[in-house]
């Protein structure tokens, strides 16, 4: 939202823009009658006897007094009214007041005899309105306009209002209102009330009865006594409709137009003056009773109202408020600290802002004792902080101690192994190739160490083995073999990443099947990684040599089944004369 000063200067130049259409729609309206009132025929000779021609002229003059009074008593009304609905209602009761007035006068006036024709039926357009503007006045003071039905209801009155004014103007082709007589009709000349004209009457009484149904609903208790003084007003009004249907005398010497304004007027000034509509009556007293410091204050700084708790402030603190407000692109209000526990609120308002002032000692206080705890949970924080720090820092030596242990005990068995081959070596001449076998099965060991710690530690670096690096292992260890004279080949069939935990296991199979090659003759080993169909890595070994016995019958292939029966692996052995098979895979958490 804009500052209050543009706030204030668009309302003034649409208010300006109003003024001027308005202006321009009563020069065209007050051209078009008067073309119309030099336009066609004139009206023949009136009849001296008719009651209703005589003090013509001076009714004249008493419709000008009241026309220009119901104007100002509309505008009055417009800025007295606290509800922007009813504020519209009531503006536009005066339009049709002012126009009935401005019609009686034309009617009067007129040498034009479809001009008074129209005049004559244009009566019963603010009779029909009228009602239905203080009906919707009373509902919306109610709180009934509320809801959807209320909404239907609202529409099907407009409907029939406009049914009824339809009905009025189309009665010289059916004359179901009223019926005039000829060479007459419509101006004085005589005429009678038909069943349409009853139904108007209906509509009056109806409408303002439910006027006063709602304010008594919506009034407190000691204010619906005040109700009984605008029924009053409404009885005196039935009374006279009655005596002017009927042509009793008294009511046909008074102008009715007039009397049925004034009536309309007082009643819903007494409504405005009395509280039953929404109204600046008394609302500086009521203002005034607010618990709270709050004030009211124009586009100078100058106080329009005042709570009586609000505390006397200085015009140029004022004014820095509004400046600070004007700053403010928002459509929200402007909070500024104006004292150690005081903040003041600003929202602007048409013509001015509202400035409130409140005490927020007890907020300060709770805010510094959140402060203080928000201080504590900072040191608590800062202190698990540490202590999380110190807890990485234990688990990372824990891990590392565990990494320790596994490799210990990973190579424990094959250090031990080649400990013992080198314990035990043949000494003196005539054992050079026993020697040296033995001294292959310790450098195989020793291999064997060196690859299997490598494994471990990835295992804590990284859980998977992509396809190159599981290749390069493969390839290491067939030149490991090599070296210690077994030709070995090896292959590498695997479309996806394989556990490094898997892998270690798998190395060890082949290891502890290549030890066996090392007691053949001319051994040569292939082994092959690969999938099974569901997916699970497998490996494939086959051990041929230049033995004619059967590998699987030495105890070499006996000491593997055991081997591999310690392992998590699920395995085949088989063997021929010269020859040993090996398929195994890992356990999985489903196997049997």
């Amino acid at each position: 939202m804009a500052s209050p000063i543009k706030s204030a200067r668009n309302l003034a130049r649409k208010r300006g823009v109003f003024v001027v259409c308005g202006a321009i729609a009563v020069v065209f309206l007050a051209l078009v009658i008067a073309a119309m009132a030099f336009a066609g025929p004139p009206i023949p000779p009136v009849p001296q006897g008719n009651v209703q021609f005589r003090w013509m002229g001076d009714r004249a003059v008493y419709m000008r007094i009241a026309s220009s009074a119901f104007s100002l008593w509309g505008v009055s009304a417009y800025l007295r009214c606290l509800d922007r609905k009813n504020r519209i209602y009531l503006a536009g009761i005066a339009v049709f007041l002012v126009f009935w007035m401005l019609d009686a006068i034309i009617k009067w006036k007129t040498h034009s005899l479809w001009l008074g024709i129209f005049c004559w039926y244009f009566y019963y357009v603010p009779m029909t309105v009228i009602p239905l503007l203080t009906l919707l006045i009373g509902g919306r003071a109610a709180g009934l306009d509320r809801s959807p039905a209320a909404r239907n209801i609202k529409n099907g009155l407009i409907a029939l209002a406009c049914a009824l004014i339809v009905l009025v103007f189309s009665n010289n082709l059916h004359q179901l209102v009223f019926s005039f007589d000829s060479p007459n009709p419509g101006v004085v000349g005589e005429y009678e009330y038909r069943g349409g004209y009853w139904l108007f009457m209906i509509w009056n009484v109806l409408c303002y009865a439910g006027f006063f149904v709602c304010l008594a609903r919506a009034s407190r208790k000691h204010l619906r006594t005040f109700i009984a003084i605008i029924v009053g007003v409404f009885l005196v009004g039935v009374l006279y409709m009655l005596g002017y249907v009927f042509r009793l005398p008294f009511a046909m010497r008074l102008n009715f137009s007039l009397v049925y304004a004034l009536l309309v007027v007082t009643a819903l000034e007494l409504s405005l003056d009395l509280g039953l509509i929404p109204s600046m009556v008394r609302f500086d007293k009521s203002f005034a009773k607010i618990p709270l410091d709050l004030r009211i204050v124009d586009l100078d700084g100058k106080t329009y109202l005042a709570t009586t708790k609000a505390e006397s402030v200085r015009r140029d603190t004022v004014r820095h408020l509004l400046e600070e407000l004007a700053k403010n692109k928002g459509d929200g209000a402007v909070s500024i600290r104006t004292g150690e526990h005081e903040v003041t609120r600003v929202w602007p308002i048409s013509g001015g802002a509202a400035i409130l002032a409140q005490d927020v000692s007890g907020l300060d206080h709770v805010h510094a004792e959140l402060e203080q705890v928000h201080a504590e949970l900072l040191r608590d924080s800062e202190v698990l902080g540490a202590q999380v720090q110190v807890a990485k820092a234990l688990a990372g030596v824990e891990a590392e101690r565990k990494l320790v242990d596994e490799i210990e005990a990973a190579l424990a068995t094959s250090l031990s192994r080649a400990a013992r081959i080198l314990d035990t070596l043949p000494e003196g001449p005539g054992h050079d190739e026993e020697r040296r076998r033995e001294v292959e099965r310790a450098r195989m060991l020793v291999a064997y160490s060196k690859r299997k710690g490598s494994l471990v530690l990835s295992t804590s670096e990284d859980p998977e083995l992509n396809r190159d690096r599981i290749v390069l292992i493969a390839n290491e260890l067939a030149s490991d073999l090599r070296a210690v004279g077994i030709d070995c080949a090896a292959a590498v069939d695997l479309p996806h990443a394989l556990a490094t935990s898997e892998m270690s296991t798998l190395y060890d199979c082949i290891y502890d099947f290549a030890y066996v090659a090392l007691d053949t003759k001319k051994p040569s080993l292939l082994y092959r990684l690969g999938t099974r169909p569901d997916g699970t890595a497998e490996l494939r070994a086959v051990l041929e040599s230049d033995d004619d016995d059967d590998l699987l019958a030495r105890p070499q292939a006996v000491e593997l089944e055991r081997t591999l029966e310690a392992r998590d692996v699920i395995f085949v052995l088989s063997g021929d004369a010269g020859e040993l098979r090996l398929v195994a895979r890992v356990r999985l958490g489903d196997d049997a």
